[in-house]
């Protein structure tokens, strides 16, 4: 397939369904390797916590997110397909994102990511990993030690940037 132009009546970004998870699991799992796998039953316990953009009905991304204590919280399992990229999708999505955790009161957004251009653009900045220990620990725990390339921001594997929105 290539390379679409979209036009905007086509798209939806929306509150994720529980009939999502299967497709949200395979963006995860298979689509990249860079990724965190999150099997069908988690994103069900979480669904609440994920969007979606569909393109005339099919879904073609997804992102999440992970409140942690501390007014914090994670913007998880970003993915746009292939084929829907360059679109302003994965901009759309993150910006949904951000405006559900912004109005729940949280205001330190971060994310480990591969995709650090995209992020820098919206307004999040490379951040010092020291200054995250607390909440590092419960993502390590929680996610890295499932990762295929690393087992956390301290092996020289680990190919992905962590970068910090902070709303004043």
């Amino acid at each position: 397939m290539t390379k679409r132009t979209l036009k905007q009546k086509n798209l939806v970004i929306r509150r994720a369904k529980v009939n999502d998870c299967k497709v949200i699991s395979k963006f995860t799992g298979g689509q990249k390797k860079d990724m965190i796998k999150r099997g069908e039953g988690e994103i069900r316990k979480n669904i609440d916590n994920y969007l979606v953009v569909e393109h005339c009905g099919k879904v073609v991304g997804s992102v999440g997110y992970h409140y942690y204590d501390n007014n914090k919280a994670e913007i998880i399992s970003f993915y746009v397909d292939d084929d829907y990229r360059k679109n302003g999708l994965g901009t759309g999505l993150i910006y949904s994102c951000l405006g559900l955790i912004l109005s729940r009161g949280i205001y330190f957004v971060f994310t480990l990511t591969t995709t650090s251009n995209l992020f820098s653009r919206i307004g999040f900045k490379k951040s010092n990993w020291d200054i995250f220990a607390p909440v590092l620990r419960k993502k390590i725990l929680k996610d890295c030690n499932n990762c295929l390339r690393a087992s956390g921001p301290d092996d020289q594997r680990c190919n992905e940037s962590l970068l910090v929105f902070m709303y004043s």
